[in-house]
C-alpha cells in the first residue's frame, strides 16, 4: 500500500518593513505599514523594525513588530542589519521613508543591505521634496542600489526622476485605506458618534486629526472657522498630539474655544469619522494624506490645500474643495460654501463622491496586491539582476 508524500509548506519570503517611529494608530507611515502588514498574502511575511522608544505592545499587531534598541556599541540600523543577514533568502527589505533622526546611518544601511545576496531594497518615498533633499545629499549613494523605489503619486514619480532614479525603477502605488473597515455612517450612526464624543448635533462639524505640527497648519484651520459667517457656524474638531518628529511642533492648547474642540487620540478613529460633516487639512506638505483617505472612505466631503498629494485624492467640486489661498480668504471661502450646503442638505452628493473614489482607486486590498506583485517580481529575480541599473530597459 502506496503512501502519499506529506506536501512541503512553501517557505513565506520575509519582508522588513522599516521605520523610524512605530505609533501606528497616531501617524500615517505607520498606518500605512499597518495596513500593508495585515493585508499581504500568506506568502510573504512581514515584520517591522522599529527603534525601542515605546508604544505599543507587538502582541497587539497579529504581526511581528521588533523593536531594536540602539545599544552603545550598534545603533538601531545596525542591529537591524544583523537581523536581516541572518534571514532566510530571498528576502525584501522595504524602507518607508527618508530619516529625519539618522538620515546617514540610514543611507549607510541601505547600500550595506542591498550588497547582502539575494537581499532586495524597496524604498517608499512619502512626502513631497523629500527626494530632493535627500537623494541629493546624504542618501545620493544609494539611487544605483535600490531596485524599487516606490511613488504615492505622478509628483513624486517626476521628482525621482528629476534625482536621476530611472523610469523602471520607479513604482506608481498609493497609500490604501480598508473600505471595509472605513464605511460611511448608517443611519443614526453620526448621532450616536457625537453623542459618544461629547458632541453637539445642531452645528456642520468639520475636523482634523493626525500629528499637530508646523507644517499641518492647524493655525490656519482655527483661524478660517473663526471668520465663518452664517449660523450655525461649524465646529473644528481636532484629534491628535503635539509632535515633533517632522520638524516644529504645534501646541493646539490655545485654539480650544467657543468654535473649535481638541480631542484626545482615538483609539478608534472611525467614531471621529462618523461624527463629522467634512475632513479639513492646510497642510503644506503631504505625499498622500492617510486620514483624508480614511475620511472618503466614510463618507465625508474633504476640503483640502491645493497641493499636489491632495489634488489625486480630492476631485475639486466632485468630492469636496481645494483651496489655493489658505492663508489669505480661501480656506474661510472653501468653509463657508461647505457649511452652506450642509445647511441646505446638499453634502450628500460630495459624501457619496468621495466613497466611489477611495472604492475603486484606494482599496487596501488593490494596494497590497501591488505591493505583493513588486515583491514576487524582486525575489524571482535572479542575483542582483534586478537592480535596474543592471538592465538596459531603463531610461535616464
Amino acid at each position: 500500500m502506496s503512501r502519499t508524500a506529506p506536501v512541503q509548506q512553501r517557505r513565506r519570503t520575509p519582508v522588513f518593513c522599516i521605520s523610524d517611529f512605530w505609533f501606528p494608530k497616531f501617524g500615517g507611515m505607520e498606518r500605512s505599514i499597518d495596513n500593508l502588514c495585515r493585508g499581504l498574502p500568506r506568502a510573504f511575511e512581514p515584520q517591522v523594525f522599529t527603534p525601542d522608544v515605546g508604544g505599543e505592545a507587538a502582541a497587539s499587531f497579529g504581526y511581528n513588530v521588533v523593536r531594536l534598541p540602539s545599544v552603545p556599541s550598534r545603533g538601531y540600523y545596525d542591529e537591524a542589519l544583523l537581523r536581516i543577514r541572518a534571514a532566510p533568502r530571498p528576502r525584501i527589505v522595504h524602507v518607508f521613508g527618508f530619516s529625519y533622526s539618522w538620515p546617514g546611518p540610514q543611507a549607510r544601511f541601505v547600500a550595506a543591505a542591498a550588497a547582502l545576496p539575494d537581499t532586495f531594497l524597496v524604498v517608499k518615498v512619502p512626502t513631497q521634496g523629500d527626494a530632493r533633499r535627500y537623494l541629493e545629499s546624504t542618501h545620493a549613494g544609494i539611487v544605483g542600489v535600490v531596485s524599487r523605489f516606490v511613488a504615492l503619486t505622478t509628483a513624486l514619480r517626476d521628482e525621482l526622476f528629476e534625482c536621476g532614479v530611472r523610469s523602471c525603477q520607479v513604482t506608481l502605488v498609493p497609500n490604501g485605506v480598508s473600505t471595509g473597515r472605513f464605511t460611511p455612517a448608517r443611519a443614526g450612526a453620526r448621532r450616536e458618534a457625537r453623542a459618544a464624543l461629547g458632541l453637539p448635533d445642531d452645528r456642520p462639524l468639520f475636523g482634523f486629526c493626525g500629528r499637530f505640527e508646523r507644517r499641518k497648519r492647524i493655525d490656519l484651520l482655527v483661524s478660517a472657522v473663526n471668520s465663518v459667517a452664517g449660523r450655525p457656524r461649524p465646529l473644528l474638531i481636532l484629534a491628535g498630539e503635539t509632535d515633533h518628529t517632522f520638524g516644529a511642533g504645534m501646541d493646539a492648547g490655545g485654539f480650544a474655544g467657543p468654535n473649535v474642540r481638541l480631542l484626545a487620540p482615538l483609539g478608534d478613529m472611525r467614531t471621529f469619522y462618523h461624527a463629522l460633516d467634512a475632513y479639513v487639512t492646510a497642510s503644506c506638505a503631504e505625499g498622500m494624506s492617510n486620514a483624508i483617505l480614511e475620511a472618503m472612505a466614510s463618507g465625508l466631503p474633504v476640503v483640502a490645500s491645493d497641493i499636489p498629494g491632495h489634488r489625486e485624492l480630492v476631485h475639486h467640486g466632485q468630492n469636496g474643495l481645494l483651496v489655493q489661498d489658505c492663508a489669505g480668504d480661501g480656506l474661510r471661502n472653501a468653509f463657508e460654501k461647505t457649511a452652506a450646503l450642509w445647511r441646505r442638505n446638499k453634502l450628500g452628493a460630495w459624501a457619496r463622491a468621495s466613497r466611489r473614489i477611495a472604492v475603486a482607486e484606494y482599496d487596501m486590498k488593490k494596494v497590497c496586491r501591488r505591493y505583493a506583485g513588486i515583491y514576487r517580481e524582486l525575489a524571482a529575480s535572479p542575483g542582483k539582476e534586478a537592480i535596474p541599473e543592471r538592465t538596459s530597459k531603463c531610461r535616464k
